[in-house]
């Protein structure tokens, strides 16, 4: 991973609206980052439990 560079890096997406969470993890994949998007927090609690990620958006 290039220093300031996204790619590569791992960020969980937390969003109730399909829509958005759809929007922002393609933006992102497309930086070159692994996403997992969660629809709540209790998702997110358990994907960061199982991967560590890097970033977190809300």
């Amino acid at each position: 991973m290039e220093a300031g560079s996204p790619a590569g890096c791992t960020v969980l997406v937390v969003e109730d609206e399909p829509a958005w969470a759809r929007v922002v993890t393609r933006i992102l994949g497309k930086a070159g980052c692994h996403v997992m998007a969660c629809a709540n927090g209790e998702q997110a609690l358990v994907a960061d439990a199982q991967r560590p990620c890097e970033a977190l958006l809300i």
